[in-house]
């Protein structure tokens, strides 16, 4: 192991501890695993209780390029569960760390952020084909957080964080119990035993799901990616086939992220904008919220301005003056959910502009809120439409104030967006704001994939039935029913739109 890993350690990472430099005294040691005399970092390792690990008692190690700041105090209340192993060795130098690179031991590029993942072919679900796989040892990667949480009932559920490339699964008590065992040492079979005498109930299908979500989510060491999906890239696409994908990428949904996006979004909270978030701040704003929807339905009743021509009454300044006020609305929007994620000291992950359905657009990812329990959640996603409607109901009483008539028509149609754009997220029936606020107030993940699921198969068959109806059968049903048909109203609406542009009848 070359102790340049360790010397760059030490100039990224400042450390303040009891015990002294541990980068130091981590350089000094030449033993190696297993060997006795000096420093030993792996006996340090390894001491339970006691030991670098247990010193840190519920705080998770991340390792990261930093400034300043203290390694400890990093992710205030998640636990550390890393247990390492003799294999610790070849794991850290595998990492893309040395004095040569910028990056962080942890850090690697990642783009899913789905809280649950479902089964995947992968290495762990397709080997119940082939083979004595119960002789499989599944072993944890470095680098992950596991916390507790409660639902508004006092049901407990873990969030398991992936704190190399910002992934999450949501597990149980019982699934939280198979991953402990995950430590390499532990068949599968040890572990369906396990599970047997704890729980007194066999589990083998369940240990085996449990795999595939870790290893799409590359929680495992042993994992080796998707079989299906390397096969498919291997095989190749042929050249009208990636021309199609380019151009779908490109003009349906393109990103285009902010290198250091959470450092800038640090700065700028810390620099003022946490004010907004104190009591009085909120008090006003609210005040301001009230005052200006009733000012904006007094523009709007008295019709002295135009959505479309502004206050110019010329289209093509009005024109131009809508689609600054879309372009304003959508980024502040955005800004509001990333500063509220920072508020509750979360990370915000990727952010930046995007083509969305061909139009410019942008986004922010604020999944790291999901290690914080359901209140921060809500509020996460009620920041967005709340700044929308605060943002258009001041442009509503800056028209008393403005003199020039065609800034107050550019106010009134910044009004009118962002109020607009505010009401659209709240529909819970798209996969906006009001759809994951629902979701977080009902507490149920994935709610529109399993409703659509019951809608196709269980409702039926307790329909004919004459089975009762379950609380969540109850959500399901009603949920499902809704997005279909507000799926069929859309694409109606769309079809007779574009047939009447067309002078199809």
């Amino acid at each position: 192991m070359a102790r340049g890993v360790w010397a760059a350690a030490s100039a990224a990472i400042p450390t303040s501890n009891e015990t002294g430099d541990i980068w130091q005294r981590v350089a000094a040691d030449t033993s190696g695993p297993g060997v006795a005399g000096g420093f030993n970092l792996w006996s340090t390792l390894g001491e339970r209780p006691g030991g670098m690990w247990g010193d840190l008692e519920k705080e998770t190690l991340l390792l990261h390029e930093r400034k300043g700041g203290d390694i400890w105090d990093e992710l205030n209340d998640e636990t550390l569960i890393v247990r390492p192993k003799l294999d610790l060795w070849r794991e850290i130098q595998s990492a893309a760390f040395s004095e040569h690179t910028d990056t962080g031991i942890w850090e690697k590029v990642g783009d899913e952020t789905l809280v649950l993942t479902q089964p995947q072919a992968s290495l762990w679900s397709a080997t119940v084909q082939a083979g004595d796989f119960t002789r499989r040892k599944p072993a944890r990667r470095l680098g992950w957080a596991l916390k507790q949480l409660e639902t508004v009932g006092g049901e407990g559920y873990y969030i398991l964080k992936n704190l190399r490339i910002g992934t999450y699964l949501r597990l149980n008590e019982k699934q939280v119990f198979l991953w402990n065992l995950m430590d390499g040492q532990h068949t599968l079979r040890d572990m369906a035993v396990a599970y047997f005498a704890e729980y007194r109930s066999l589990a083998l299908q369940g240990i085996v799901a449990l795999l595939g979500q870790l290893e799409a989510k590359d929680f495992l060491m042993e994992s080796r990616g998707n079989l299906f999906a390397n096969t498919a890239q291997a095989l190749g696409q042929n050249r009208m086939r990636r021309l199609r994908s380019w151009l779908v990428g490109t003009f349906l949904q393109k990103t285009y992220p902010i290198s250091g996006i959470d450092n800038i979004i640090t700065k700028l909270y810390k620099a003022g904008v946490f004010l907004v978030f104190t009591k009085p701040a909120q008090l006003l704003i609210l005040l301001i919220t009230i005052a200006g929807l009733a000012a904006f339905s007094y523009h709007a009743w008295q019709g002295s301005y135009s959505i479309l021509r502004g206050g110019s009454g010329n289209l093509a300044p009005g024109l131009v003056g809508l689609y600054l006020s879309q372009f304003f609305a959508i980024l502040l929007h955005e800004a509001a959910h990333a500063f509220a994620c920072k508020h509750y000291g979360r990370q915000v992950r990727r952010a930046g502009f995007m083509i969305y359905l061909g139009m410019p657009a942008f986004f922010v990812d604020t999944s790291d809120i999901w290690m914080e329990p359901r209140r921060p959640r809500l509020l996460v996603s009620w920041a967005g439409p709340y700044s929308g409607f605060f943002l258009g109901a001041l442009s509503s009483l800056l028209i008393f104030a403005t003199p020039s008539q065609a800034l107050a028509g550019w106010f009134f149609q910044f009004a009118f967006t962002c109020i607009l754009l505010s009401f659209a997220n709240l529909n819970p029936l798209l996969l906006w704001d009001g759809y994951y606020l629902l979701m977080d107030w009902l507490e149920m993940p994935m709610l529109r994939q399993r409703a659509l699921s019951f809608v196709r198969g269980d409702l039926w068959k307790k329909i004919s039935t004459g089975e009762s109806f379950g609380r969540d059968d109850k959500i399901y049903a009603v949920f499902g029913l809704l997005s279909l048909a507000w799926t069929v109203i859309a694409v109606g609406a769309s079809l007779w739109a574009v047939s009447r542009q067309l002078g199809i009848r």
